[in-house]
């Protein structure tokens, strides 16, 4: 492993096109992209005045950010010289672990302990309930049309990783 990234504190990351994203998470918080593909690795910034950023994903050239102590997502065009940040949804409670599956845009609120979905074909975004009554959730994946979680409980107990798999597509009619 090669250190590319050195005296940020990089909280969110995703690749797009030979070029690495990462938000790093501080009051004042920015979006930095790194061309993979240069010789030297040059951090460059593409927003700032974020508050808190927790992570970020990227799908269609289009960029999604949350920000943790704001308790909102918020959407750029990556192709934009100057980018407009828009906000896509107001009052998510903690909102961070991005993952766009299938023209579905997942993320945990941390607060509510549950897993969350919108239709980014839909214009109104209305949030729907996948997961509840997760108990610490800190991260998940979508492989193969399943979520893979993990937890780790604020009891002081030992965390788990979920090794079976819930379909997507199925927790997904659930919403229909």
């Amino acid at each position: 492993a090669e250190d590319i990234i050195y005296g940020v504190y990089p909280s969110g990351l995703s690749v797009s096109n030979d070029v690495l994203y990462y938000t790093e998470q501080k009051e004042s918080g920015k979006v930095f992209s790194v061309n993979l593909s240069a010789d030297f690795y040059n951090s460059e910034i593409m927003i700032e005045d974020l508050y808190y950023p927790s992570d970020i994903t990227i799908s269609n050239n289009i960029v999604y950010v949350s920000e943790i102590s704001n308790d909102r997502i918020l959407k750029f065009n990556l192709l934009d010289d100057n980018p407009n940040i828009e906000v896509l949804l107001n009052n998510v409670d903690g909102p961070f672990n991005l993952v766009i599956n299938n023209g579905k845009l997942y993320f945990i609120e941390e607060f509510k302990y549950k897993i969350s979905m919108i239709n980014l074909f839909d214009n109104d975004y209305n949030t729907n309930e996948i997961i509840s009554n997760l108990n610490g959730p800190t991260g998940f994946e979508i492989i193969d049309d399943c979520i893979y979680l993990s937890l780790s409980p604020f009891d002081g107990e030992k965390g788990n990783i979920a090794v079976g798999c819930s379909k997507v597509l199925d927790l997904d009619k659930k919403n229909d």
